[in-house]
């Protein structure tokens, strides 16, 4: 299955521009915290395990996160697709593991809703572990 990419990222490449040196921590604070001297690793950490807290409420309770981007609407939640979209979906090659009977034609995907030229768009997200 092929996966659109175009808009990946990492945490690193959220955090090129993070000046380390407003941390006020030592090498040797950092050490003691996380058994690790760099302190771009407690940056990252911090920021996944928040990142995996947003995703797993809205995995888990079919919540909508509204991201902080001021004016524009930027909204993450789960997209359901049922029947013919399902099964569509499913010969293409997704949800392979999912029992179609038992979740009754129905599969879930991560969705980023966004306005752009006042039109509501779209794109699905894939989620790594």
């Amino acid at each position: 299955m092929n996966y659109a990419t175009g808009y990946a990222l990492t945490v690193k490449d959220l955090f090129r521009s993070f000046d380390i040196k407003r941390l006020k921590l030592t090498a040797k604070e950092c050490e003691e915290l996380i058994g690790n001297r760099h302190k771009e690793k407690i940056v990252y950490d911090v920021f996944k395990y928040a990142v995996k807290l947003v995703l797993d409420d809205i995995i888990q309770n079919s919540t909508r996160f509204s991201l902080p981007t001021g004016a524009k609407t930027c909204i993450l939640g789960m997209k359901r697709f049922k029947d013919d979209q399902f099964s569509q979906a499913r010969r293409s090659g997704k949800w392979k593991d999912v029992d179609f009977l038992a979740s009754n034609f129905t599969g879930y995907q991560m969705n980023f809703n966004f306005m752009s030229r006042g039109i509501m768009r779209e794109k699905l997200v894939y989620l790594d572990s």
